[in-house]
């Protein structure tokens, strides 16, 4: 596979942060496009990271799901209330959760 060769690490880092940035869920297929089009990285290593992320964010405060469009960061479903006062509008994305005051 043609393309600049990067770790697992740094593979891990590109599709993290392409899918902290991006405003709506990122599939496989639009970070192979994008962020990844210039990365020498199968399809097989793509999920593999994904997987990686996934295990990382399952302790923390965050989680890295799959939804129907691809993949996105959402607000640990625990934390729900404890969120509720944060600023006027909190969009958790817990399915599609948005809390108002």
């Amino acid at each position: 596979m043609a393309g600049k060769r990067v770790s697992d690490e740094q593979l891990q880092e590109l599709i993290e942060a392409a899918i902290f940035v991006a405003e709506k869920p990122v599939s496989k297929q639009m970070l192979k496009e994008t962020v990844l089009s210039d990365i020498a990285a199968s399809s097989e290593r793509i999920t593999s990271a994904i997987k990686a992320l996934e295990i990382h964010y399952q302790t923390r405060g965050i989680r890295l799901v799959e939804v129907g469009s691809g993949y996105r960061f959402q607000a640990c479903p625990s934390l729900v209330l404890g969120l509720q006062n944060f600023g006027k509008s909190v969009h958790l994305n817990f399915p599609e959760l948005h809390l108002k005051h």
